[in-house]
């Protein structure tokens, strides 16, 4: 009943394209500070402390620009490229390698079936995240007055700048805004992609931090256990559904 242009689809797209760059372009930057430093660590635990060094990175390379007065259009794309491409061959040669690992250990050994069991559950519990924040409405106290408030002030006026007026949300420690300030440079002009470019940069650092850094964690208290499936455990607790 739409012309195929207008369908919802190519919005949504784009928002995991910008969402995805973002991701690619905080771990390479973190991987290229963080790749002597972690040489006894497998690859999960070396890719997980590169994403979250890369990320505070990104949001201090925000910082930077927005007290240089360069926010802007420009910027959204100019960012990523900038902190990305210096370690994207170093991460493009450790994923080629990990991969062909994966396929000589998936060949050597057959999953039990009953390891799809958590698996399903685990991407059931992932779905309904993504279901609640498929829609601005989902947005929260603390992000819709003061996280994407100051965000839309920084994207709108050009730079981070001072509030004379003495708002105390502006003079507290706000590093999420900086994140979401770069998805309010976007080129879109509606609200509702800021706002939902800003939520799935948000819901890609949920799945990481899922994925790799609960596995991690067993990883290292528990050497014992097989810590594949323990990414699971993120949704036996129901606040992720509620609040988090």
């Amino acid at each position: 009943h739409y012309p195929m242009p207008k369908w919802l689809f190519w919005r949504y797209a784009a928002y995991w394209v910008a969402a995805l760059g973002f991701a690619l372009s905080a771990l390479s930057f973190g991987y290229l500070l963080v790749r002597r430093a972690t040489r006894g660590f497998c690859l999960a635990e070396r890719w997980l402390l590169a994403f979250a060094v890369g990320t505070l990175g990104f949001e201090l390379a925000m910082f930077l620009a927005g007290v240089a007065k360069l926010l802007g259009s420009t910027l959204f794309f100019l960012l990523p490229v900038v902190l990305g491409a210096p370690g994207a061959r170093a991460v493009f040669v450790d994923a080629r390698r990990a991969w062909r690992h994966l396929g000589r250990a998936r060949n050597r050994s057959r999953p039990s079936p009953w390891t799809l069991v958590p698996i399903a559950f685990g991407l059931l519990g992932f779905a309904l995240v993504y279901f609640l924040v498929i829609g601005p409405e989902n947005v929260q106290f603390d992000s819709r007055w003061r996280h994407m408030a100051l965000a839309e002030d920084y994207a709108a006026a050009g730079m981070i700048r001072p509030f004379p007026e003495g708002w105390i949300a502006a003079a507290s420690p706000h590093f999420t805004s900086l994140l979401y300030t770069w998805a309010f440079l976007s080129p879109a002009q509606s609200l509702f992609d800021h706002v939902l470019v800003a939520a799935h940069i948000e819901l890609v650092i949920f799945a990481i931090t899922t994925l790799l850094g609960i596995t991690a964690l067993v990883r290292r208290l528990v050497p014992r256990a097989d810590p594949r499936l323990a990414w699971v455990a993120r949704f036996w607790f129901p606040g992720v559904l509620l609040y988090d």
